[in-house]
């Protein structure tokens, strides 16, 4: 049996040995401060979306996991500017929230187990979707756009198992260095943001569910 997420899959495409260190190994690197900074931006966004006041320790950026800080990337101002500047940029956005941080887990084969946390599930003008907020070191190029293609496939598949027909994936992008865009963050906010919308058609899920499957029985 194995269980993979879409992080730890796309990892393993990257790098089969930042794969090993990092999920079999366990081993300490940047990325385990980056995805604690992420975690800590999503429980901010999660009392945002639920209309709750956001508690003070939720905009206080986590210790680094055994690996120095590089300059001010994941500091607790950072994370203060950067959910400001995002709830400031998508204050329009008039979706009716019907979940959040909602954790899935689901057999796409006897054998391979995918998982993942959905971070919203919105009703936008009749239509069902998924909310993502991912936070990224780069403004995206079409190579992870196209990632984020299967990965909307694998949300949908995942709502389903909730029971909700999703037709089109929308992910936040949120750029998250400081170093070389705190200026525009504060005279240019739309460079930082990003929003792309994926539309869900059938055929794609048994495509995705093909490529993912394929993957998993070489690792």
């Amino acid at each position: 049996m194995i269980k993979l997420s879409f992080s730890s899959w796309s990892t393993w495409k990257q790098c089969p040995m930042k794969f090993k260190l990092q999920y079999i190994d366990k081993c300490a690197s940047e990325s385990s401060s980056a995805i604690e900074f992420g975690s800590a931006f999503h429980k901010a966004l999660e009392c945002s979306l639920l209309g709750k006041p956001v508690p003070e320790p939720a905009l206080q950026a986590p210790p680094p996991s055994g690996f120095p800080l590089p300059f001010e990337r994941y500091s607790s101002e950072h994370l203060q500017s950067l959910f400001q500047a995002y709830t400031s940029h998508y204050s329009s956005d008039s979706f009716k929230v019907l979940e959040v941080e909602k954790a899935v887990e689901f057999n796409l084969t006897s054998d391979i187990v995918y998982n993942c946390v959905i971070d919203s599930l919105v009703e936008d003008q009749g239509e069902i979707c998924v909310l993502e907020h991912k936070t990224t070191s780069k403004l995206y190029g079409w190579g992870d756009k196209a990632f984020l293609s299967l990965q909307a496939v694998l949300y949908a598949l995942a709502a389903e198992k909730l029971g909700y027909k999703v037709t089109s994936v929308i992910f936040n992008l949120v750029c998250t260095e400081w170093g070389r865009y705190n200026k525009k963050l504060q005279n240019e906010p739309g460079v930082l943001f990003e929003r792309v919308k994926v539309s869900i058609e059938g055929w794609q899920k048994q495509e995705a569910r093909e490529i993912f499957i394929k993957d998993a029985r070489r690792i």
